[in-house]
């Protein structure tokens, strides 16, 4: 699965983070609340809860522990997948976040993690490495080279083999950040008027997933979609083992409601199957409900425990919840 990563407050800064205050309070509406609204954060925002997922013995800090989870990947994107190297070049714990969340697409992405950091060896490793002070607004951070430019003859690639994911980069005790640009990564370090969580239909999306414990919020791409957000995301269980719940938001573009209901409902349920694998939606997803909430259409089922949890999050990948939606007329 596809992973990125974001979080809170900046090194050195007295900008406070403001939680959200919808009808729900929730990790994913406080990690919104994190950062400013901006292209990248209103394009794509990824999130979970890697403490409450290691809490249940789904991950733990070195790796996924149960093959079913895949959840715990979601918002650490290349930092995922080179956690060790980060882990050994410069101090940096990746699966040991507390939570992690990515916005936007490359260039214009970002990664941060939240949780406790070792602020005085990452710096003194980073140093030793020769990436150098640069300052993001009146943010101090780091700068491993120019902004979206790849340099392979540098050693802070050589160790940790990331691209341009970590060009530019903040650390403090709470939290590590990291973008190709300083503008991008400036998007995330909370601060401002704007934060995410009370954009647009933003509140509306927070209460209609819920207390998730990972999730992708974002924009499906092509003019003529009756869809303007959609939303994906997966609940705790009591145990690693233990069903999980699945939800998919909609908000359907002005005068889409009821089309965009009509659909998810021929797509999503009775007989319907996935389009990609052409197995009946039945046996990834059972008791499949869909609910009006307002502005939104929300689609909730509960995966029946005997494939790999998160089937609507993996979905996102190959364009399927676009099919279900109405916002593509065949997956990837």
């Amino acid at each position: 699965m596809v992973l990125l990563v974001l979080s809170l407050v900046a090194a050195g800064c007295t900008d406070t983070v403001k939680p959200h205050h919808g009808t729900a309070r929730s990790g994913l509406g406080d990690a919104m609340a994190a950062v400013r609204v901006s292209e990248p954060t209103t394009t794509y925002f990824a999130y979970s809860d890697l403490k409450a997922l290691r809490r249940i013995g789904a991950i733990t800090e070195k790796r996924p522990s149960d093959r079913r989870w895949g959840d715990g990947e979601v918002g650490l994107g290349d930092f995922g997948s080179r956690a060790i190297l980060l882990q050994q070049a410069i101090g940096l714990n990746v699966l040991g976040a507390d939570t992690a969340v990515s916005v936007g697409s490359p260039p214009d992405s970002a990664t941060v993690l939240t949780g406790t950091t070792p602020v005085a060896t990452i710096t003194a490793k980073l140093t030793a490495l020769g990436v150098k002070p640069r300052t993001f607004g009146s943010t101090d951070g780091w700068s491993a080279a120019p902004d979206n430019k790849v340099d392979v003859t540098g050693r802070f690639y050589q160790q940790t083999r990331m691209i341009t994911q970590a060009n530019q980069m903040v650390v403090d005790a709470h939290r590590f950040a990291a973008s190709p640009n300083g503008e991008t990564l400036q998007e995330v370090l909370g601060g401002g008027s704007s934060p995410l969580s009370e954009a647009d239909s933003m509140p509306a999306m927070i209460d209609c997933l819920g207390p998730v414990v990972a999730a992708v919020v974002y924009r499906p791409t092509g003019a003529s979609s009756p869809v303007d957000r959609i939303g994906v995301g997966v609940t705790l269980p009591g145990r690693a083992s233990g069903p999980q719940r699945e939800i998919l938001c909609v908000l359907p573009a002005p005068g889409k409601h009821d089309p965009v209901r009509a659909r998810v409902k021929t797509t999503m349920t009775g007989d319907a199957a996935d389009p990609v694998t052409r197995s009946p939606i039945s046996s990834y997803l059972t008791g499949v409900a869909i609910d009006d909430l307002g502005i939104m259409v929300r689609v909730t089922g509960t995966d029946p425990g005997d494939r790999p949890a998160g089937y609507l999050l993996r979905s996102i990948y190959t364009r399927t919840v676009e099919y279900f939606v109405g916002a593509s007329t065949r997956p990837r």
